[in-house]
């Protein structure tokens, strides 16, 4: 971790800039961390996004053009607010996932330096497993698990929302009208083929640990 060698060392030392220790640094550990976060997300999260866009009704763009709207106005009115639902999905997942980061923290850096990239999930670890204070560790493992219960209370009181109502109301208010339709869909769309996309992903997930 405290090498001067490295692909960006290389290129910003041909404009004349020093070689930067990134992982020995304690103002520049936790943006490398952050950016490699960045970049393990975005890729699932472009994917997101884009199922989003094939559901926004293209001829509110339409009617927007002939309104006179421009391509950003149209951003901004149209296609920004209809993926409401996604922001919200992205942002309680992307949420979850931060309070779960450790391999990042315990393969580049250690926790270092100074403990400046230590995780709350890294920092269970090493209670219980290196310290062995195995009590200490499992209260944090339930403060954790109170972080992670809100966003889920939250997405599960999402899912009863109509799809029309998903995309009306704030990302955030309660349903005014629960309805478990969305749960029926599941066993009736698509001629019920949920069981065996069910079936092909934990096929999928299991084979490789046997393997």
């Amino acid at each position: 971790t405290g090498t001067e060698e490295g692909l960006i060392n290389y290129l910003i030392g041909l404009v004349g800039i020093d070689p930067q220790l990134f992982l020995s640094s304690s103002g520049q550990a936790l943006i490398v961390l952050a950016g490699l976060s960045i970049f393990k997300v975005a890729g699932t999260t472009m994917i997101y996004y884009y199922a989003g866009l094939q559901s926004v009704d293209k001829q509110l763009y339409e009617a927007a053009r002939m309104d006179g709207a421009n391509s950003w106005e149209m951003f901004w009115k149209i296609t920004f607010p209809m993926l409401k639902p996604i922001h919200f999905y992205v942002a309680i997942t992307t949420t979850i996932g931060s309070f779960q980061i450790f391999d990042s923290a315990y393969l580049l850096t250690n926790g270092g330096p100074n403990f400046s990239t230590t995780t709350i999930v890294y920092y269970l670890y090493n209670q219980g497993f290196t310290s062995l204070n195995f009590s200490y560790a499992a209260v944090l493992s339930y403060i954790l698990a109170l972080c992670f219960t809100l966003p889920f209370i939250i997405m599960v009181l999402g899912s009863l929302k109509v799809v029309e109502r998903a995309q009306m109301d704030p990302m955030f208010w309660l349903p005014t009208d629960p309805s478990f339709q969305n749960y029926v869909k599941i066993f009736t769309r698509d001629g019920g083929l949920f069981i065996r996309w069910f079936w092909n992903s934990i096929v999928i997930t299991i084979v490789p640990v046997f393997t």
